[in-house]
């Protein structure tokens, strides 16, 4: 193994592949910062979406940063209840052994992204475990009823719990009282710096695009609300509605994706790379984060990335009043009903001229980037392994 790096290596588990839907979250952020430092072994559940090699081994994702895929000779089971166990003990003597095949010869540090795999902490000789939130999982529509204990589980064992919203905090504090340590999401800044900086020209597909330009960049998914849009862009045919990222039309949003794909101001641009992103952002002339809040959808309890990217940008941001973001007033406007959000529109139209708060929205995002979040990461690991 490297001699700069940690004599600890990772052992990640999330159901999501590296990058799985082509865009960045604050899995990969973290995950690639921290391999900087560890060997670090990602892996997924065995019935979870899957990255090649298909057959049990290992893709390299960056220097030092793997992903482990689940052999089939190792298949997720559901009973009986004494072979499953014993299956996801050999899987993880399995994944053990890989990880040493790599150089990780040192007890590993568990870092656990979801409570799924709260049983992991259990099978593992390790120098640290870490449960990092950054969605309040059990009470999203579709988990098992069995996820909170679970939850709850992990909350009582982990020796360091992250979470990106202070709301969240409070709430799974009424669960299990400890110690939550709050990480928001944080941005890639010198990417955003440099291109808000280079003065690139815009790419073909959105100079066609007659501004002004409202923009989300991001996942369109249930946790959009697409109604709100529909109504704004039939009310302001002078403003166009950008939308870039990856689209995850399911049945429940089916109906208002190919409404607003049939609107002539509103415009669907696909997923592009994250090199590409910054770039976009410049061409935008206000960020939107339209989320539905109800319990039960991601963003009730949500950190944003988006926000944070389109203050790197120098971007006025108008957003659905989440709890995150009120910690923002006066740098992002929020507003609930289609009226509000119109008449904030037309306010940070307006307030995008102003560069004092556009020099306020850029340094507050270069003093909350990936970097400095990674560094108290690390920072926390070093703290409590010397404890131990």
């Amino acid at each position: 193994m490297n001699s700069n790096l940690s004599s600890h290596p990772i052992l990640s588990f999330d159901f999501n592949t590296f990058m799985e839907h082509g865009s960045m979250m604050s899995r990969e952020h973290v995950l690639l910062r921290l391999a900087k430092k560890h060997l670090i072994l990602h892996s997924t559940p065995p019935s979870g979406r899957e990255v090649e090699p298909k057959n049990g081994g290992l893709t390299k994702i960056a220097e030092n940063l793997y992903h482990y895929t689940n052999p089939r000779f190792l298949p997720k089971l559901y009973h009986p209840e004494f072979l499953v166990h014993l299956v996801d003990r050999v899987r993880s003597i399995h994944r053990r052994r890989t990880l040493l095949r790599l150089g990780g010869r040192t007890p590993p540090i568990l870092y656990i992204w979801h409570p799924e795999f709260a049983t992991e902490i259990d099978r593992y000789d390790h120098a640290l475990s870490v449960y990092h939130i950054y969605d309040d999982y059990p009470t999203l529509n579709g988990t098992h009823p069995d996820l909170e204990e679970k939850e709850i589980s992990l909350l009582k064992k982990a020796d360091v719990v992250f979470v990106i919203n202070k709301s969240l905090i409070e709430k799974k504090r009424k669960l299990v009282d400890r110690e939550y340590i709050h990480l928001p999401q944080a941005v890639d800044f010198d990417i955003f710096d440099l291109a808000r900086k280079s003065k690139k020209l815009a790419p073909a597909d959105i100079s066609k695009i007659e501004t002004p330009r409202l923009g989300y960049i991001g996942r369109i998914n249930e946790k959009v609300d697409l109604s709100l849009i529909v109504k704004l862009a039939l009310k302001r045919s002078d403003w166009s509605f950008v939308f870039v990222g990856p689209v995850n039309s399911t049945p429940a949003i089916a109906d208002l994706i190919h409404r607003l794909e049939q609107t002539p101001n509103v415009h669907f641009l696909g997923t592009k790379d994250f090199s590409e992103i910054a770039n976009y952002w410049n061409c935008i002339d206000v960020a939107i984060v339209p989320y539905r809040v109800e319990p039960g959808q991601w963003a009730h309890f949500g950190s944003p990335l988006k926000l944070r990217e389109a203050f790197a940008a120098g971007k006025p941001v108008v957003s659905t009043p989440l709890s995150d973001v009120k910690e923002f007033e006066g740098l992002a406007l929020t507003a609930s009903s289609t009226c509000e959000w119109e008449a904030r529109i037309e306010d940070a139209l307006e307030i995008r001229k102003d560069s004092k708060l556009t020099t306020k929205m850029i340094d507050l995002a270069r003093q909350n980037s990936w970097g400095a979040r990674t560094e108290m990461i690390s920072k926390v690991f070093q703290e409590r392994i010397g404890a131990h």
